[in-house]
């Protein structure tokens, strides 16, 4: 019979719940009764109820359970999901400690789900370590326990409070204790107490050291386990209350042998705690199985000193196996009510044993068939694959948590170079479009110069055409205003050939005048903004006919024309025929001789028309034509605008002028369009 092993098991048999509250003096509890009996829905009130069940719940779960019931309608008044995720689960630790493992795994999961939804994760890691300690201090379901306790401890990674994890940590080594796995229970002890020890937490690591004087005695090493227990008790003595001194002076007597007189005194100290506070809690039937194996084992033992007993202190060996089955049998009664299937077992085991000592063998056999029946069930091979199978799960989970994060993080790392790339792009856009608006701007420059220059020039030009204009216009007003003089004074006599050679000068230059007023008014039509010619299809022969009345008056003047009387052209009429006009009175000035012939041709070449007007003057110098064919030239002299406006008209129509002939013999002007 494992007897020993099985002792270290039960008498660690218990998780601890994730809400560990000192018990608050008589003062703090009488403030928040008051604060909770407010009955205002407000987090004071709430806070207090919840306080209250944390301090009472392992010593007068009745009252914490009146507190419960009062914080709960409160919180839910205030739709305060976190704390109702709380309360709700502060009835799964109410049932829990009852042994009742339905009603407390129903009231756990419901607030699970609750702090699902409201992405609790604090609560929820506290839900899932209290789930693991129903599994196993009411089932002894390790596997569950497991699995819970690993999902308890993957949350507590998360949080920023340090204390809930050495806590996670702590549970995990007593559930590789009760499966005799010491060198994963030492690991995950190792954890909890360097966490505890940095964050300060005195208390926290008196429990830890509590286990670990387990683990050592469980390794049967009684000297580490008996150091452990005294560094406990160093701590948990005058600092703890009475529920973390009644868990120590249930687990201290491992390390005291066989001096059952030492092991009893401390354990009935602890079941007189136990009995106070909660008879049913896992710890308490533990406790009180181990005051049967204590008796029992005196009783083996032949224990020469007297052990206390109902009728005081004794050292009759039937006494102590009397007093034996009397707390082997109230232990399985507790266990039944809080269906411990281990405790069940355990106890039945002892049973048997006491029952051999009195001889009592047939029912020492059906114990001890059913304790092993149940071991075995316990103990067994495919428990330990599933709690492994629980820590590897959470190992993956953890490694793919990890591998998700590093895929997220390479995910942002490509959106990050994308971006990178796109703002590159654009600030080289950016860049190509403004040396291109320089480019564009340098080249505006440029054109802007020419222009300047080109209006500079013009503007001298326009200069000189006004000084041209000035002289052209005054000369015959000049010479008309002297006649009248002339006439109206008298004083100077003219005979009849004087007066009739000074009439005729003077109609000559008011004639001239006269072209030229109407060859300025042209040159003006043909500079405003916008101007647009009027084209339209017209016969040449109407524009000869034009010219021929209008230089009809005049002697010696011989004009011929040679074109097709329906050769038409496209273009403004009135533009065109002052170009005619004044290339014919060009022509007609120019002749020095008594005769003047001129000759107008037209024929079409292809799709242009071409009309040319020959003189019989002397010709045209080469410098007269050098200055005649500049555009950006203006002659000077009586007739020395014509020539310029024309141009500018032709431009205007689309036509070109040009000389293609200047010899002595005339000059032949073409007009092509």
């Amino acid at each position: 019979m494992k007897t020993l092993i099985t002792y270290i098991v039960i008498s660690f048999l218990c998780f601890k719940a994730a809400a560990q509250a000192l018990i608050p003096n008589e003062q703090e509890i009488n403030k928040l009764v008051a604060e909770a009996n407010r009955d205002i829905p407000d987090s004071a009130t709430v806070k207090a109820c919840s306080k209250l069940f944390n301090a009472l719940i392992n010593t007068e779960a009745t009252k914490a359970l009146y507190y419960n019931n009062k914080g709960l309608p409160l919180a839910k008044k205030m739709n305060w999901q976190k704390a109702i995720s709380v309360f709700t689960s502060n009835y799964g630790q109410y049932y829990s400690n009852l042994g009742n493992y339905d009603s407390s795994m129903h009231y756990y999961q419901q607030a699970a789900e609750i702090s699902l939804k409201a992405k609790d994760t604090v609560t929820l890691a506290n839900i899932y370590n209290d789930m693991a300690a129903a599994a196993q201090n009411i089932k002894n379901d390790y596997a569950t326990a497991a699995s819970y306790s690993f999902k308890a401890i993957e949350l507590a990674d998360k949080m920023t409070d340090k204390r809930k994890k050495p806590l996670f940590l702590s549970n995990i080594s007593k559930l590789y204790i009760l499966q005799n796995d010491f060198a994963s229970a030492h690991k995950y002890l190792n954890q909890a107490i360097e966490i505890n020890k940095a964050i300060g937490d005195d208390l926290a690591l008196g429990q830890n050291f509590q286990t670990k004087a387990i683990i050592y005695y469980s390794q049967n090493k009684a000297d580490s386990s008996r150091a452990f227990f005294k560094k406990s008790a160093e701590i948990i003595e005058p600092n703890g209350n009475d529920f973390d001194k009644a868990i120590l002076w249930s687990q201290m007597p491992l390390a005291m042998g066989n001096d059952y007189a030492a092991v009893l005194r401390l354990r009935l100290k602890a079941d007189s705690i136990w009995n106070r506070l909660n008879p049913l809690f896992a710890d308490a039937i533990t406790n009180k199985g181990n005051i049967s194996v204590a008796y029992k084992d005196a009783a083996a033992a032949n224990y020469n000193i007297s052990l206390p007993v109902r009728t005081g202190y004794s050292a009759n060996k039937q006494l102590w196996l009397n007093e034996a089955e009397r707390y082997a049998e109230a232990s399985l009664k507790l266990s039944k009510e809080t269906g411990s299937v281990d405790g069940l077992s355990y106890f039945s085991g002892v049973l048997a044993e006491i029952q051999e000592q009195k001889g009592d063998y047939k029912n020492a056999y059906y114990n001890y068939r059913f304790y092993s029946e149940i071991q075995d069930s316990i103990y067994s091979q495919e428990n330990k694959n599933k709690i492994a199978k629980a820590e590897s799960q959470r190992e993956v989970e953890k490694a793919n948590h990890e591998l998700q994060l590093k895929q997220i993080d390479l995910r942002n790392q490509q959106k990050a170079v994308i971006v990178l790339i796109v703002m590159l792009g654009m600030i080289s856009l950016i860049g190509i479009l403004l040396f291109r608006q320089n480019r564009q701007r340098r080249k505006s420059n440029a054109a802007l110069t020419v222009l300047n220059n080109e209006l500079d020039k013009a503007n001298k030009m326009k200069a000189k055409f006004f000084a041209i204009l000035s002289h052209d216009l005054r000369s015959p007003v000049s010479r008309l205003i002297n006649l009248f003089h002339l006439q109206k004074d008298g004083s100077t006599p003219l005979n009849p050939k004087q007066l009739a050679s000074m009439q005729q000068n003077t109609e000559n230059s008011a004639v001239a005048l006269l072209e030229t007023m109407e060859n300025m008014l042209i040159w003006s039509k043909s500079q405003m903004e916008n101007f647009r010619p009027e084209i339209k299809t017209i016969l040449v022969t109407t524009l000869y006919e034009r010219v021929k009345l209008l230089f009809n008056n005049i002697d010696n003047l011989t004009m011929s024309f040679n074109c097709q009387q329906e050769l038409t052209i496209k273009t403004d009429e009135n533009l065109l025929q002052v170009i005619i006009n004044n290339l014919t009175a060009n022509a007609i000035n120019t002749a020095k001789n008594n005769e003047i012939n001129i000759k107008w041709d037209a024929w079409k070449d292809n799709d242009k028309i071409k009309l040319t007007v020959t003189d019989n003057g002397p010709g045209i110098s080469k410098d007269e034509l050098a200055i005649l064919l500049d555009n950006n030239n203006i002659r000077s002299g009586k007739n020395g605008l014509g020539l310029y406006l024309i141009r500018d008209i032709a431009k205007i129509i689309g036509a070109e002028i040009s000389i293609i002939h200047a010899s002595k013999a005339g000059t032949t002007f073409l007009i092509s369009l």
